[in-house]
């Protein structure tokens, strides 16, 4: 009886969506984005708290989202960490997680429905408000990479070297 109420359990967990897994403590849509578009969010607090707030775009392209979060503090008394920044939903196969939220960056996304969700603690007691505002671009996904004039020198070179030394050896 106790293996079959442990292979329903397993069953059901397995069948949860995990794109969204997270808690949001707060929800907000940015609306889609294009190719070189961007969205600003952001939110505010005036007591101690975690928080996972979390923002739902679309992309109509495939795209590579950039971003920047800065932290804001009017408050003597309380003071703000914000500690990773996620993305799931779309084209990814599992929740990617950005532990360096100043400036991240999220590539080889699809056109698709994603949830970006800021990490963060609010500490301190007393009042006063502080928070964060950031930054989100749909960067273009496929950027060619261009060989610098110095690299088509060094092969060509290279290649030289070769043709001389084969016509040698004959």
């Amino acid at each position: 009886m106790k293996t079959k109420s442990i292979a329903v359990a397993l069953a059901l967990a397995a069948g949860m969506p995990f794109a969204f897994a997270d808690t949001c403590s707060s929800t907000f849509t940015l609306g889609t984005l294009n190719p070189n578009d961007f969205a600003v969010f952001g939110n505010g607090f005036s007591v101690a708290q975690s928080f996972n707030d979390c923002y739902n775009f679309s992309l109509s392209a495939a795209a590579r989202a950039v971003g920047v979060t800065v932290e804001w503090d009017l408050s003597r008394a309380l003071g703000i960490d914000v500690g990773s920044i996620s993305l799931s939903g779309g084209t990814l196969a599992s929740t990617v997680t950005d532990t360096t939220p100043d400036s991240f960056s999220f590539s080889g996304l699809g056109s698709g429905n994603y949830q970006l969700a800021v990490h963060g603690n609010v500490s301190g007691r007393g009042d006063g408000a502080v928070g964060y505002w950031g930054a989100l671009v749909a960067a273009p996904g496929n950027i060619t990479p261009v060989p610098e004039p110095e690299s088509i020198a060094m092969m060509s070179l290279g290649l030289a070297v070769l043709v001389w030394g084969a016509r040698r050896k004959s």
